[in-house]
């Protein structure tokens, strides 16, 4: 076997292997990321592909590059859109009305959304994180978005 050709077998392996574990993209709009309660390095070692954003308005700035799979977004920011104001933004956009979306609210903070409020593809979240409630809501509304996708076929 070649150099040229064990280079070719390696890459083909290496590109399955990423392939395999793969889950899709997550648009994280958070106040926390770097903080010891950012989520993303749990988020990419379970095989999803993490872009961030610090607040709402620079996710609308990343959101029509990254063509997210989910969004997970903090209900406050300091200054500017709030979570639930930038959901109200993606439902206006026909692009990403149907795009899942869970919003991070911190203990004790209300949303302002009743779980009526919510569609199929939208929920809610309580800090603290607990990674597995998390990704089991996840997952929900991955479901939810593909049954959605395949009955449009």
């Amino acid at each position: 076997m070649t150099v040229a050709e064990y280079l070719e077998n390696e890459s083909k392996f290496l590109l399955d292997l990423v392939a395999d574990q793969y889950k899709g993209t997550i648009l994280l709009i958070s106040k926390t990321i770097g903080s010891k309660e950012d989520i993303t390095s749990r988020l990419k070692s379970s095989g999803y592909a993490v872009v961030q954003a610090t607040s709402p308005e620079t996710a609308l700035e990343k959101i029509e590059k990254v063509n997210p799979n989910l969004i997970l977004c903090d209900a406050e920011f300091p200054t500017g859109l709030s979570g639930v104001r930038f959901l109200h933004i993606l439902r206006a956009t026909s692009k990403f009305n149907f795009v899942p979306f869970i919003l991070v609210i911190d203990a004790g903070e209300d949303s302002g959304l009743s779980p009526n409020d919510l569609k199929p593809n939208e929920g809610c979240i309580k800090r603290p994180l607990e990674y597995e409630e998390l990704t089991t809501l996840m997952n929900e509304k991955l479901n939810h978005f593909r049954e959605y996708v395949s009955s449009l076929a």
